[in-house]
């Protein structure tokens, strides 16, 4: 087994997210990475120093590699036995991170010039888009949403339950969101050919 790892890992962003939820703060200074430090040896009786995690979390020049005694204690933290206890059950937990999606959608490709979109998301808000062809919608109807008709956004494909990002969201004075995200939280709850 090596006796570290890379520390561009993903793995250790959400050891480092768990280290934050468990001790309520997300250390930025460094009276914050002593006294998570201390807390942290108090709680598993272990040996970190405030600079270890300091170069973890990034706020010092960060270490190639993070040994495994030092992931190690985090885990312990956290309520693990140990790093690959903590990796066991985190696979555990999470869902796929990658995979085919199932639910209803609508893809560009599959649509012409001058079809209509609707789409609808939480609390209330719902649009009607105009397919002008190669990506681009306009917004032809509107209600209780922050962007208004004649605006136009580029987008390839619309899934229900997933939050929506669209390119070039451009409103009608001519100014334009480079990306914009409609669902964030909840995603759309319609997407619908009409």
């Amino acid at each position: 087994m090596k006796s570290s790892v890379e520390s561009h890992r993903p793995e250790l962003e959400l050891l480092k997210r768990r280290v934050e939820e468990r001790e309520g703060i997300k250390p930025a200074a460094p009276s914050d990475f002593l006294a998570l430090t201390a807390h942290i040896n108090d709680v598993i009786d272990g040996q970190l120093n405030e600079y270890t995690l300091m170069r973890l979390w990034g706020y010092l020049r960060q270490y190639k590699t993070i040994r495994h005694s030092t992931l190690d204690l985090l885990a312990k933290y956290v309520g693990h036995n140990s790093w690959n206890d903590f990796l066991s059950a985190e696979r555990a937990k999470l869902q796929e991170e990658s995979g085919l999606v199932a639910r209803p959608s609508i893809h560009t490709q599959n649509l012409q010039a001058g079809d209509k979109v609707r789409i609808a998301w939480l609390p209330d808000r719902i649009s009607t888009l105009l397919y002008k062809g190669n990506h681009l919608f306009e917004i032809i109807e509107t209600e209780n949403t922050s962007w208004s008709n004649g605006e136009t956004f580029c987008c390839r494909t619309f899934i229900v339950g997933e939050p929506l990002y669209v390119d070039n969201l451009t409103h009608t004075d001519g100014s334009v969101d480079t990306c914009y995200c409609v669902g964030m939280q909840n995603g759309l709850t319609i997407a619908e050919v009409l």
